[in-house]
């Protein structure tokens, strides 16, 4: 994993980057956790397709959320470089966690706020509220993640609130 910065701008939020079917994705460092290799998936019989099942963290069931499947890529065997990119949230006052698995994790990077363009002129995830916004890099394309938008909240509470 590499680091790297667009700008020196004091209004840069730094990124962990990852891809999935070689488009690259971005969430805010600042909700995440840690980085898991993939480790045991426990399936459960009442998830929707895009949910894997749960891995055990430390005591705690993480909901692991296929994202190939979430951006209507096909799902596919994991790998030495899959990886569940675990998310700490808090909705409505509640800490969650939630876990992204990705084909692979980049880079962290820095990224100015002027440099993010929305997500509504992104041409292949058009309109989609899962896509705040878009920067370029020197590898391409970056399709920050609005990452409220890809969790069903009622199953990921029954999970972790019963």
């Amino acid at each position: 994993m590499n680091t790297s910065s667009f700008s020196e701008n004091q209004s840069n939020t730094t990124y962990l980057t990852f891809l999935l079917e070689g488009n690259e994705f971005a969430v805010d460092v600042a909700i995440v956790q840690e980085i898991l290799k993939m480790k045991p998936i426990i399936q459960k019989p009442d998830f929707p397709d895009t949910i894997k099942g749960v891995v055990n963290l430390r005591g705690l069931e993480i909901p692991v959320y296929d994202t190939r499947l979430k951006f209507g890529f096909e799902s596919r065997e994991m790998d030495e470089n899959t990886c569940v990119i675990v998310l700490n949230l808090d909705k409505n006052d509640k800490p969650s966690k939630y876990g992204l698995m990705v084909d692979t994790v980049k880079a962290v990077l820095k990224i100015s706020e002027s440099e993010i363009i929305s997500g509504d002129d992104s041409k292949f995830f058009e309109g989609s509220p899962m896509i705040y916004g878009i920067a370029k890099s020197d590898s391409g394309t970056i399709y920050i993640l609005n990452v409220l938008s890809l969790f069903d909240e009622n199953v990921c509470f029954s999970i972790q609130y019963k």
